[in-house]
């Protein structure tokens, strides 16, 4: 498994049983998408993190670091 893959793993472990559930539909979802599409979501996914992610010295709450 490389780190990226790992980095997801590791906070998919991390979820409660209906944020497991909530991200298995997402990404069903996702994957469904075209191309295009998926950039989209990438972008707006990228945006929205940036929104709750705390300043430099705090957490990460995906992967803890």
């Amino acid at each position: 498994m490389n780190d990226k893959t790992r980095t997801v793993f590791v906070g998919w472990l991390e979820l409660t049983e209906a944020e497991r559930r909530d991200f298995a539909s997402e990404v069903t979802s996702a994957q469904q998408k075209s191309g295009s599409e998926q950039r989209r979501l990438l972008e707006e996914g990228r945006t929205a993190v940036k929104s709750y992610l705390g300043p430099v010295g705090q957490s990460c709450p995906c992967c803890g670091r």
